[in-house]
């Protein structure tokens, strides 16, 4: 899998959380790959604009695609969102998915390539 590491990404809003989509659409650059248990493709995106939600700041999101087979690299690609409640949870590379908080699904889309 190519390295997604410092590219450019734009998160729109696709369902789950109207209230969510006032915020979106929202680019940034993915600074770093996490995982879980059972899952090795979560991606943390530092914000180029943050933005206040439900009292608090936030400057990064945790993004990851929603389909199986699917990956960030396939284009505009349907995404879970996630806020970080916590800054230092996302310290260490192995993340626990039940300390953040699930807040919509977007659709992302990474800049074509040449």
């Amino acid at each position: 899998m190519e390295s997604l590491i410092g590219s450019k990404i734009t998160i729109e809003y696709y369902d789950q959380n109207e209230e969510f989509a006032k915020i979106l659409p929202r680019s940034g650059k993915i600074i770093s790959h996490h995982y879980t248990e059972n899952v090795d493709d979560w991606y943390l995106v530092e914000l180029e604009d943050p933005f206040a939600y439900n009292g608090r700041e936030n400057a990064r999101l945790l993004i990851r695609s929603r389909w199986k087979g699917e990956t960030l690299e396939n284009g505009k690609t349907s995404v879970f969102i996630l806020l970080i409640p916590d800054p230092a949870l996302v310290n260490e590379n192995k993340i626990e998915l039940e300390k953040f908080e699930h807040v919509a699904w977007g659709l992302t889309k990474l800049p074509e390539r040449t």
